[in-house]
C-alpha cells in the first residue's frame, strides 16, 4: 500500500529543507498520521531530497544529557567528586547515570573538578591527636611479645634463591650469604671488591673448593655476553683466559686511541 499520497509528498518537499527526520516525522505526525524517522529517512532517500542539517545532535544538545541536566553539572561540578556528581545527579533528575557517563561527559565537556587527591594547605588529617588509635576488636590479630612466626629460620638454615643459589642463614634477624662464597672466603680470604666467585662446571651444587673461580665482574660480563660458559671445568678455564684477553685487547685499543687523541 502506498504510505504517502501527493498531498503528503508536496507538505514533505516543503518541510524537509532546514529539519531533521525526527523533527520531520513529529511535525508529520500530528498532521496528518504517525510515522518515525526511518521512514521520513527513506522517503529523502527515495526522493534524493536534502534537509542540509548537520547528522546527529547538534552542538550542545543530547538526547541523554537533557539542557536542564547539562546545566546542573556545570553548577555543581566543581569541588564534587565523579560519584558525588553522578548521585547528585540521578538524584535530582531521577536518572540512573553510571560514573562512567557522568566520567566521559566531563571529559568531553572539559569540566575539572578541581579535586587534586592530596591534602590541602591547612587541610586538618581525621587522625590528628590520635597516637596509636587502632580499630577496636583488631588487637586479636596482633604479634603477642615475644611470639615467633611459624616459618620463621633459624640461623643455618639454607634456601635456594630464584637464580638456582644456595644462602645460608649467618645472623639475625635476616642475614643471608651464599654458600659459594662462604667456602672459597673460608679458605682463600674475604672476596675483592669488584670480583664474583664463579662455578667451573656451571653446577651451583657444586661446592668443592676446585670447582669456584675468582674471577673479575667484567670478565664475568664477558664470559656472559659472549656465552663463554659451558659445563665442562676444562673449556671453562679456557673461557676465562679468552676473556682476560678480550678485555686486555680492549685496554690497549685505548690506550692507542687516547695517545693518538
Amino acid at each position: 500500500m502506498k504510505l504517502f499520497f501527493e498531498e503528503h509528498v508536496k507538505f514533505l518537499a516543503a518541510y524537509i529543507p532546514g529539519h531533521t527526520c525526527v523533527e520531520v516525522a513529529e511535525e508529520f505526525s500530528k498532521k496528518y498520521f504517525p510515522v518515525t524517522p526511518k521512514q521520513i529517512h527513506a522517503f529523502k532517500c527515495n526522493r534524493k531530497l536534502k534537509s542540509g542539517t548537520m547528522r546527529g545532535s547538534p552542538k550542545g544538545k543530547s538526547k541523554l544529557f537533557t539542557t536542564e541536566i547539562r546545566e546542573f553539572i556545570f553548577a555543581n561540578n566543581k569541588g564534587n567528586s565523579l560519584a558525588k556528581i553522578t548521585a547528585l545527579v540521578n538524584d535530582k533528575f531521577g536518572t540512573k547515570f553510571t560514573e562512567r557517563q557522568m566520567r566521559d561527559f566531563r571529559r568531553n565537556n572539559h569540566l575539572i573538578s578541581g579535586l587534586t587527591g592530596r591534602f590541602e594547605k591547612g587541610c586538618i588529617p581525621v587522625n590528628k591527636g590520635k597516637k596509636g588509635w587502632h580499630a577496636p576488636g583488631s588487637e586479636k590479630g596482633w604479634f603477642k611479645k615475644g611470639s615467633v612466626p611459624w616459618n620463621k629460620l633459624s640461623v643455618g638454615s639454607e634456601i635456594i634463591d630464584t637464580n638456582g643459589y644456595l644462602k645460608v642463614k649467618i645472623a639475625e634477624p635476616n642475614v643471608w650469604e651464599f654458600k659459594h662464597k662462604m667456602v672459597w672466603e673460608k679458605h682463600h680470604g674475604k672476596v675483592p671488591t669488584g670480583h664474583v666467585i664463579t662455578f667451573l662446571d656451571g653446577n651451583k651444587t657444586n661446592f668443592e673448593l676446585s670447582n669456584l673461580c675468582l674471577i673479575s665482574t667484567a670478565e664475568n660480563a664477558v664470559l656472559n655476553f659472549t656465552r663463554l660458559r659451558c659445563a665442562s671445568s676444562e673449556l671453562m678455564e679456557t673461557g676465562i683466559a679468552i676473556a682476560k684477553l678480550k678485555l686486555k685487547i680492549g685496554a690497549i685499543t685505548r690506550e692507542k686511541k687516547n695517545e693518538q687523541n
